[in-house]
């Protein structure tokens, strides 16, 4: 039965996702999401999106995240839990693989009610949002996690980065949340390095070890009873206001801790049985930046065209003609298999001289491969 008085982190949480989908349902959300794009900012999305105009990525970016959070079932960690969780992430010896079976629902939102992580970039982590995997990827799980907007605009000012207008412009324009990374998580056989550490992590893994670590600990404890929860209503002002936006499950499930040890200990112990049923094959950083223009390639974009001559103009025209079309399928290819390059160019260094030198590799090796370490039998 729901508990009769709110408590205070339940209609804060309840709050939060009720802001976040009111913006990104807003003209503001769009608007954002696009300028952003604009700006180069790359954002996990079908590959076939990237040949739309940003203002349109921006819109459908906007209403996927929104149907995210309007299904998710809701979650508020309270202080002793996210100690719990933040334990976990701190021991990288706690190897954590994903199934579809960690996940507490199909889709989600977690709020914590203090920072999960503070990574380098400024971000300060207090929420993620789960659901289904987009058109195109493989088998996994979208997943982003939020910064706390009033937090980070405080903390911008205290250092002189901003004003207090600016601050408050910022509030107003984005939301309770902001957006610091969007990713696939692929499920197992693909793990992901930050969540199963088999080398020193480095650069944008490293920085974003910790959130992505506490979040999926989180899952594990909710989905295995590690942590003690019960479902509770928010302020009926808030909760009206979600039922207005048509949102799912309004309650929100409060979790708490009373022993952080002990949670993490049982943690440890369910992603270790989980680990031993799977080997690792492949994974890491699955946010297609990967794609973006890089020191070779920056000099036939569109916008360095005038600085040739008129009769070499059709030089960076054909290059990107025959170009883009492959940065689309090897987009497409690593949304559905994440790590197949790697894992593909590990296996020519380690085979290569076994077929004849003008071959970069057999199809029949390929297709071996996808079947031995994705199952795929496409």
């Amino acid at each position: 039965m729901a508990a009769q008085h709110p408590d205070p982190l339940v209609t804060s949480a309840a709050a939060i996702r009720l802001g976040a989908l009111q913006h990104l349902r807003s003209p503001y959300g769009t608007a954002k999401i696009a300028a952003q794009i604009d700006g180069g900012l790359p954002f996990t999305m079908p590959s076939q999106w990237r040949q739309l105009a940003a203002e349109e990525q921006g819109r459908r970016l906007a209403a996927a995240e929104a149907r995210r959070i309007a299904d998710a079932r809701l979650y508020a960690f309270d202080d002793t839990a996210v100690e719990a969780v933040r334990a976990v992430a701190d021991d990288m010896r706690i190897h954590m693989p994903v199934t579809k079976d960690v996940l507490p629902a199909p889709s989600g939102m977690l709020v914590f009610s203090s920072p999960i992580s503070i990574p380098a970039d400024d971000g300060i982590i207090t929420a993620a949002t789960w659901g289904p995997a987009m058109d195109g990827f493989g088998d996994g799980v979208h997943l982003s996690w939020w910064s706390d907007t009033r937090a980070y605009t405080k903390k911008a000012v205290a250092a002189g980065e901003a004003t207090a207008d600016d601050a408050e412009h910022i509030v107003r324009n984005s939301g309770p949340l902001l957006l610091h990374v969007d990713l696939h998580l692929a499920c197992v056989p693909a793990v992901d390095h930050r969540l199963y550490p088999t080398r020193e992590l480095e650069g944008l893994e490293l920085l974003s070890a910790p959130a992505i670590r506490a979040i999926v600990a989180a899952w594990y404890a909710l989905k295995h009873g590690l942590v003690k929860t019960v479902e509770m209503r928010a302020e009926a002002s808030v909760g009206r206001a979600l039922a207005a936006e048509k949102a799912k499950h309004r309650g929100v499930v409060l979790a708490t801790a009373d022993d952080v040890g002990a949670v993490t200990k049982a943690v440890a112990e369910r992603a270790s049985s989980l680990a031993a049923e799977h080997v690792p094959t492949a994974g890491g950083l699955t946010n297609p930046s990967r794609i973006r223009p890089t020191e070779t390639d920056e000099a036939f974009l569109a916008s360095r065209d005038d600085e040739l001559a008129p009769s070499a103009g059709w030089l960076p025209q054909a290059y990107r003609a025959a170009a883009d079309p492959l940065k689309v399928l090897e987009e497409e290819a690593s949304q559905r298999y994440p790590g197949v390059f790697e894992l593909l160019e590990e296996l020519r260094a380690r085979e290569f001289g076994q077929w004849p030198s003008w071959c970069w590799m057999p199809m029949v090796r390929v297709a071996t491969a996808l079947v031995t370490h994705y199952g795929s039998r496409e």
